[in-house]
Parts: C-alpha cells; structure tokens; sequence
C-alpha cells in the first residue's frame, strides 16, 4: 500500500506540474499578447503625433514661404527706391556741376587740371613704392 500511495503521490505531483505548466505557459501568453497590444498602442499613439506635428506644421511653413515672399518684394522695393534716388542725385549733381562750368568757365578749367596734376601725382608715387629702390 505503501507503494500505491507513493505512485498516487507522483502520479498528482505530476498533474500538478502539467497543470502548473500549463498555467505559467497561459500566464506568459498573455504577457506577450499584452505587451504587443500596448506596444501597438504606443506605436498608434506616436503615429498620431506625428500626424498631428505635420498638420501644424504646414501652416507654419506656409507662413514662413509668405513671409519670406513679403521680404523679398520689400527687398526689390527698396532696390528700386535707393535706385531712383541715386539716378536723381546724380542728374543733379551733373546739372549743378554743367551750371558751375558755364558760370565760371576759367576756374573750372584751373580745378579740373590741378585735380588730374593731383592723381597723376598720386599714381606715380603708388606705382614707384611696388618697385625696389636701387
């Protein structure tokens, strides 16, 4: 009899780690399938986010491209301005320059030669200080 309960003993003892590691295999499977179902969640999740970063986003570059649009004809604007103003300060600087030569010829003619004497000097000079001395 002694026998017969030992067996008995193993034979449940048995059971109990088949039921045991059928258990712990059923305990594991849910782990895994929980963990691929938060994972999945997470991986949703993110993707939203990103989907919603791109949708903000594109505004925000639109109104970059807008702005940059404005800078640029602001730009060419100012260009065109500063332009015409030059031109205009130039003609009057040549029609105050031709009043100046009719109104007093001589002194013109004396300023003009005495200007190019002054940068005839003044290369000459540039161009000897390059050159070696001997």
């Amino acid at each position: 009899m002694n026998d017969r309960n030992r067996n008995d003993r193993q034979e449940g003892f048995g059971a109990a780690a088949d039921t045991f590691a059928d258990a712990l295999a059923h305990t594991v499977g849910d782990a895994v399938r929980t963990s691929n179902q938060i994972a999945h969640q997470t991986l949703d999740q993110l993707a939203d986010r990103v989907d919603s970063a791109r949708l903000q986003a594109g505004p925000v570059f639109d109104r970059l491209a807008h702005r940059a649009d404005e800078m640029k004809y602001r730009g060419a604007a100012a260009v065109r301005e500063g332009s015409q103003r030059l031109r205009y300060q130039a003609v009057r600087a040549t029609d105050s320059t031709l009043g100046y030569v009719r109104h007093k010829p001589v002194q013109s003619l004396l300023f003009a030669a005495a200007l190019g004497a002054a940068v005839t000097l003044l290369l000459s000079v540039v161009g000897r200080a390059g050159k070696p001395r001997d």
